[in-house]
C-alpha cells in the first residue's frame, strides 16, 4: 500500500493541530469554570473535526484527581456557526453592550449587573472588572487611542462614567440625564464626549474628567441611540418617534431627519465616515441604509426576526445587526447583499461591535456571553432544529428516537444513537407547549388557546437512512382547552389531564378525540398537575398554593381537611392516594389526599422554594429549590437523607434513571449533571450553550436527553459509569 507523502502528513497534522486549538477555543469559558471537564469537553468537540478516531476515544477515564465518574459524550452536534472564535462567559444573565478598545486586543462588555469587564480578545481571558456605577449601563464605548473607556447608566440615575483602561481605575462621574442616558459618543481626537437622554437634551463633556462644555439643541423626543462618524464629520441620534437627527457638520445646524419609522422607537443607528452611509434599526424590526446627500432609503431583506442594534464598518463598507432570537447578520454595503448569519447565542443578541480592522466582530446576548466571531468565515446558520426555547423532550421507540417540543412551533424528532434529527416537525401553535409521551404516540397541548393533539407516531426505520425519508406525521386535533395550559399528565385508558391558565383541569379521552370530564378548581391558574400511578385520583397546585384532589371519572374532590391551609409549589403522586408537595416556603410535606390528618414534613429546603418534586421507588423523594439546592427525603424516618447544594441558581428540571439509583437534573446555570441518588454524589456534568430547562432518561441505556434555551438539544451517553442505569 502506498504511504503519503510527507508533505500530505504534515498537512494532516496542521490541519489536525488547527482542530485542537479551535477546540480549545470554543470551550475555554468552561474549562475556566470546570478544568477537571478539559479531556470530556475537548473530545465533544473533536468528534465533528478531521482527527483521528483514537484520539477522540471518550470511553477514557477522566482526569486524575477528578470527583466524576462518568464521561458525557454528547451525540448532537453544537448548534454553532463555523465562524465562531471564542465565547466569553460574564457569569451574568444578561449583557447589554459592547465596543472593542482601539489600539489593543481587548474588548469591553457591559453587564446589567453594574459592572464592565475587560476582556483578552487573543486569549479570551478576563483582565479586569470595572465597577463603579450606580444602575445598570445602557452603553459603552471607548476613545480611539484606546486609554479610556466610557459608559452611560439607566434608571434612575442617569448618569456617565469614565475609567482608564490600563489600571482599571474609575477617574470621574456625572449626573448627566434624567432619569436615563441612553447613548453616548466620543469625538475622534478624544478630547470630548457626547451623552444623550430621555430628556432629550444632548451634552458635551471633557475628557476624561466629565466637565460639561455644551449643550446642543435639545431633541423633541426622548433618545434611545446616538452615533458619531468615526471622522466626526456626522451626528446622528433618535428616539421613540422613529426619526433620526442628522447634524453635519455634528455641532451646528441644519438638523436634517430621516423617518425609519413614525412612532417607531429607534433601537440602533450608525454611520460610516466621510459621508458614508446612515443605518437605522427600530422596534419594528426593519434595517434601513439611508444615502446622506440624497436622503435614499433602501431596506434590508428581513430575517424572520426583528433587528435590535446594528454596527458599521470605519469605511461603511460592512453592516452587522443583532437579532431578536439571537442571530449575528452581516451585510454588504451598499449593495445590501447577506455575508453570512452566526448562530450561537441561545438568547436575544442586544448588542454587537466590530473591530477597527472589520475583521471581527463581538456579539452580547442575553445568556450573558460574549461571542467573538471572524467575519471572514461568516457562513449561513444552521440549517434544521428548534429556532427558540425547547421546553420538553422525551425517548420514544424504546429509547431509539428523542422527540423535542419547542416554543418555535415545532415538535422534532432526533436519532438517539446518532443524534441527527429525523423525518418532518410537527407543527403546532403557539408559543408554549408540553409534551407527553404515550407509549409511541404523543400528546402535545399548546398555544394561547391550549390546543390539545395528537400524533400517532409511526415506528422508525433503523439504522437511519437519509435516501429513505420518514414519512410526515400530521397532528390530529383532540380539543382546546381554552387557555395556555401549564400542567399536562397521563392517565389509564388513553386519557390525559391538562391543567390550564384559566384555572381549569379538563380530562381528554385521546382515541375518541373527546373532553370527558371538567374540573373547575377555584380559578387560581393551574402551575402543575399530577395523575397517581393507579389513576384513582388527580392532584392539581394554583398560583395561589391551595392544593385540589379529586376524581377524574367524576370530578369530585377528594381532598381531606388536612391540606386545606398548605401552600403549595409543585406536587407528585404515589401509590395509595400517598401525596408529597413542595411548598414555597421549602418545605416537603408527605400525606394522603383524602385524609383529616396535617401532613408531616419531611424536608425544607431552607431560604428556597421547591421548583421540582420526584418520586422515587421504594421510600424516598427527590427535590430540587430555586436556590440550586438538590435533597433526598425519606418517607420512612429509618432510611437515610442526604441534602446538597447541585447548581449555581436555580434548578429547572430533574429525573432519575430507570432503576432510580442516577439523577439528572439542569440548571440555570447552563448544565447538565448526574448525581447517585443513594449519597448524592456527584457523577458527571456537562456544560451547555444555555439554560437546561428539562430532561429525560433512556428507558434502557445510561443516555440522557436535555432541552432549553435558543432550540438546545443535547443527547449525551454516560461512559464509564459504573452503577446500574
Amino acid at each position: 500500500m502506498e504511504q503519503p507523502s510527507p508533505l500530505v502528513e504534515r498537512a494532516a497534522a496542521r490541519r489536525m493541530l488547527a482542530s485542537f486549538a479551535r477546540a480549545l477555543r470554543l470551550e475555554s469559558h468552561n474549562l475556566a469554570a470546570h478544568p477537571e471537564l478539559a479531556w470530556q469537553q475537548l473530545t465533544n468537540r473533536l468528534q465533528w473535526a478531521p482527527v483521528p478516531a483514537a484520539l477522540i476515544d471518550a470511553a477514557a477515564v477522566p482526569q486524575p484527581g477528578s470527583s466524576q465518574l462518568a464521561t458525557l459524550r454528547v451525540r448532537t452536534r453544537p448548534r454553532e456557526s463555523e465562524a465562531l472564535l471564542r465565547r466569553l462567559d460574564h457569569g451574568s444573565d444578561w449583557l447589554v453592550a459592547c465596543a472593542f478598545i482601539p489600539r489593543s486586543d481587548l474588548l469591553v462588555s457591559a453587564c446589567a449587573d453594574r459592572t464592565l469587564r475587560l476582556w483578552d480578545v487573543a486569549t479570551g481571558r478576563p483582565v479586569r472588572v470595572l465597577a463603579g456605577m450606580p444602575a445598570a449601563p445602557l452603553s459603552c464605548t471607548a476613545t480611539r487611542d484606546g486609554r479610556y473607556v466610557i459608559a452611560t447608566t439607566g434608571n434612575p440615575a442617569g448618569t456617565v462614567h469614565v475609567w482608564e483602561v490600563r489600571t482599571g481605575t474609575h477617574v470621574a462621574q456625572a449626573a448627566a440625564h434624567k432619569p436615563s442616558c441612553t447613548a453616548c459618543a466620543v469625538c475622534p481626537d478624544g478630547s470630548a464626549t457626547l451623552t444623550f437622554g430621555t430628556d432629550g437634551r444632548i451634552r458635551q463633556w471633557t475628557l476624561p474628567d466629565l466637565r460639561p462644555l455644551k449643550e446642543l439643541e435639545p431633541a423633541p423626543e426622548p433618545l434611545t441611540c446616538a452615533t458619531l462618524s468615526p471622522d466626526g464629520s456626522v451626528l446622528a441620534y433618535g428616539g421613540r418617534q422613529g426619526v433620526l437627527h442628522v447634524r453635519t457638520p455634528p455641532h451646528g445646524a441644519p438638523v436634517t431627519e430621516f423617518v425609519h419609522g413614525a412612532g417607531v422607537a429607534l433601537t440602533g443607528c450608525a454611520a460610516g465616515a466621510h459621508g458614508g452611509p446612515l443605518v437605522t434599526c427600530g422596534e419594528d424590526g426593519r434595517v434601513a441604509v439611508w444615502d446622506l446627500p440624497t436622503g435614499h432609503r433602501t431596506d434590508l431583506p428581513g430575517s424572520g426576526a426583528p433587528a435590535v442594534h446594528c454596527a458599521l464598518a470605519d469605511d461603511g463598507s460592512l453592516l452587522a445587526t443583532a437579532t431578536d432570537d439571537g442571530r449575528i447578520q452581516l451585510w454588504e454595503l451598499p449593495g445590501g447583499r447577506c455575508l453570512g448569519v452566526l448562530n450561537a447565542h441561545t438568547s436575544t443578541a442586544v448588542g454587537c461591535a466590530l473591530s477597527s480592522t472589520a475583521d471581527t466582530v463581538a456579539s452580547v446576548s442575553g445568556d450573558g456571553t460574549v461571542c467573538l466571531w471572524d467575519v471572514g468565515a461568516a457562513s449561513q446558520s444552521m440549517i434544521g432544529g428548534h429556532t427558540g426555547l425547547v421546553e420538553q423532550c422525551t425517548f420514544v421507540n424504546g429509547g431509539r428516537v428523542t422527540v423535542t417540543a419547542s416554543v418555535d412551533g415545532t415538535a422534532r424528532f432526533w436519532e438517539t444513537e446518532t443524534g441527527r434529527e429525523r423525518g418532518t416537525a410537527v407543527a403546532h401553535p403557539g408559543q408554549t407547549v408540553l409534551l407527553l409521551a404515550r407509549g409511541d404516540d404523543l400528546v402535545l397541548a399548546a398555544g394561547d388557546y391550549g390546543t390539545v393533539l395528537h400524533v400517532a407516531r409511526p415506528l422508525m426505520k433503523t439504522p437511519f437512512s437519509p435516501e429513505e425519508p420518514e414519512p410526515a406525521r400530521e397532528p390530529v386535533r383532540i380539543g382546546e382547552h381554552g387557555a395556555q395550559v401549564w400542567g399536562l399528565a397521563a392517565l389509564p385508558r388513553g386519557s390525559v389531564v391538562t391543567g390550564g391558565r384559566d384555572g381549569i383541569c379538563r380530562v381528554w379521552n385521546v382515541a375518541q378525540r373527546a373532553e370527558c370530564l371538567i374540573y373547575p378548581g377555584d380559578r387560581s391558574p393551574v402551575r402543575a398537575c399530577a395523575a397517581a400511578p393507579d389513576g384513582t385520583f388527580v392532584a392539581s397546585v394554583g398560583d395561589n398554593g391551595r392544593l385540589h384532589a379529586w376524581d377524574p371519572i367524576t370530578g369530585t374532590s377528594l381532598l381531606g381537611r388536612g391540606w386545606l391551609s398548605a401552600d403549595v409549589r409543585t406536587v407528585a403522586l404515589g401509590a395509595g392516594g400517598t401525596v408529597v408537595a413542595g411548598g414555597t416556603d421549602g418545605t416537603v410535606t408527605l400525606g394522603r389526599a383524602d385524609s383529616t390528618r396535617t401532613p408531616r414534613t419531611i424536608g425544607r429546603h431552607e431560604g428556597s422554594q421547591i421548583s421540582s418534586v420526584l418520586w422515587m421507588a421504594g421510600h424516598h423523594v427527590a427535590t430540587c429549590g430555586t436556590d440550586g439546592s438538590l435533597a433526598m427525603w425519606s418517607t420512612d424516618q429509618d432510611l437515610g437523607a442526604w441534602y446538597r447544594q447541585a447548581h449555581r441558581g436555580p434548578v429547572l428540571c430533574i429525573a432519575a434513571s430507570p432503576s432510580g439509583t442516577v439523577l439528572v437534573t439542569g440548571g440555570a446555570d447552563n448544565s447538565v449533571k448526574l448525581w447517585e441518588s443513594k449519597t448524592g454524589r456527584p457523577l458527571a456534568c456537562l456544560p451547555c450553550p444555555g439554560r437546561v430547562h428539562n430532561a429525560a432518561v433512556h428507558p434502557h441505556a445510561p443516555v440522557v436527553a436535555a432541552g432549553g434555551d435558543g432550540g438546545l438539544v443535547c443527547i449525551a451517553e454516560a461512559i464509564g459509569l459504573k452503577i446500574v442505569w
